[in-house]
């Protein structure tokens, strides 16, 4: 991995030699000088030589980039630096003109399993905070045995990433009785190995490193995408992201970008930022987005001029699709998809989306499909909204509360009520394991 280059600017690529490298922009107002690497940029450094990444601060500019606690640095700008202690290392990078450097890394995390002896404990004991380090290990004991020394660090419990002792301590001794296992960085161990050690990354934890490298990457990508002519609303969305990184209110996050991400093409962002909310928190992030984008939005209608900037695709132009799973069929076009209501629904105005405006009240509804790696079992028709033709019964569709004439309003906080059929079954189909509609 690298964690580059120029104001602001970062991003990854995999070499063949298996470090990586950056080359893509990602905005984040970082400092404008070295002097203060790499505390300014979110990371801390320890070892005599090699150097290693002891600590990460989540939602900072390392942590995007996807460096990790237990990363040894390989290289500094190109140059060679594996042998470099600490203080060597950082008085190098402050006098380099880029800002921040781009450095080459490798993880050195080691997996330990250590199964406990006849009275359940497991024979160290931890000290410190992020990272924690073992301050003993019984000789003899089990953690001895399994190769744990003093003063190596613990940077995972059972595959959870720690950095704090009383987190760390409670799910150890949670875990008294049964096998543990620990993801430790031992710096002594690491100078006999070092030139095996230029491979691609292969410790368990690498293929999820690699997934939110690349989610950053992609992140990165669309940004440039959607806003790169637009600087003062990218400044507004780095803005809020790292007000996020540093108070992780999910509730102000999603009330916030709305507000920024005003237009469609814009909130085609939402789903991008969506990604790096923990699982635990995204049903609550969908639920305020959606909120919001419709408190903002009260008071408009379909006929609004500033929301009717709908894109031709051949979808519109010839006969509608039919959904079922990720499989489309032509079918004729029917009366309800020239703009007539679902006959399930009745006539209803379509001018109307909030209730209180005029032209009737409506039922807006959260749903949370829980489909996993099957197809939602629906079928839609229509477009500008799209609505549900047909539910499967017992499909996930079905245990979600969906309908037959259902309009679908947004998607994982996306406006889709101006969106073509095509456009809204890709959506779908990219939607995730459990994506949440705002359905009328």
């Amino acid at each position: 991995r690298r964690f580059l280059s120029r104001k602001g600017r970062f991003s990854l690529r995999q070499s063949k030699s298996g470090t990586r490298s950056a080359s893509k922009d990602f905005f984040l107002g970082l400092p404008t000088t070295n002097q203060n690497w790499p505390d300014a940029f979110g990371f801390r450094l320890g070892g005599t030589g090699p150097s290693y990444i002891l600590s990460v601060v989540e939602g900072s500019s390392a942590y995007l980039a996807g460096l990790q606690p237990g990363d040894q640095v390989v290289d500094i700008e190109g140059q060679d630096v594996t042998n470099l202690s600490t203080p060597a290392l950082i008085a190098l990078a402050q006098t380099l003109k880029t800002v921040p450097p781009s450095i080459g890394v490798v993880s050195r995390t080691q997996q330990i399993n250590i199964t406990p002896g006849p009275d359940g404990r497991f024979g160290f004991t931890i000290v410190g905070d992020s990272p924690l380090m073992v301050e003993e290990s019984i000789p003899g004991g089990p953690a001895a045995r399994s190769g744990l020394k003093v003063n190596d660090y613990v940077l995972e419990v059972n595959g959870i990433p720690v950095k704090h002792h009383e987190t760390a301590a409670a799910m150890i001794k949670a875990a008294q009785g049964r096998p543990l296992r620990l993801g430790v960085l031992s710096m002594a161990r690491r100078n006999k190995r070092l030139s095996s050690s230029m491979r691609v990354l292969s410790q368990s934890g690498d293929s999820v490193r690699d997934s939110r490298a690349h989610k950053a990457m992609e992140f990165n990508k669309k940004v440039e995408e959607v806003l790169g002519e637009e600087p003062d609303v990218k400044e507004q969305l780095f803005d809020v992201l790292k007000q996020y990184a540093s108070e992780r209110d999910v509730e102000s996050l999603a009330e916030a970008l709305p507000d920024i991400l005003i237009t469609e093409e814009h909130q085609q962002l939402i789903d991008s930022v969506r990604i790096f909310i923990p699982k635990k928190h995204r049903e609550r992030f969908d639920e305020v987005v959606s909120q919001s984008l419709m408190s903002r939005l009260k008071g408009r209608s379909f006929s609004d001029p500033s929301r009717s900037h709908l894109r031709r695709s051949r979808s519109e132009d010839h006969p509608e699709r039919l959904l079922v799973s990720t499989r489309a069929s032509s079918v004729p076009r029917t009366q309800a998809e020239e703009g007539v209501a679902p006959p399930s629904r009745g006539m209803r105005k379509t001018t109307s989306l909030i209730a209180g405006h005029s032209g009737g009240t409506t039922n807006c509804r959260t749903v949370r499909v829980c489909k996993g790696n099957m197809s939602f079992g629906f079928t839609l028709r229509g477009h500008a909204p799209v609505w549900i033709d047909s539910v499967i019964p017992g499909s996930p569709a079905d245990k979600a509360g969906l309908k037959p004439g259902d309009r679908i309003l947004f998607l994982n906080g996306l406006d889709m009520r101006t969106s073509s059929h095509e456009k809204v079954v890709s959506m779908l189909q990219g939607s995730g394991a459990m994506p949440t509609l705002v359905v009328e």
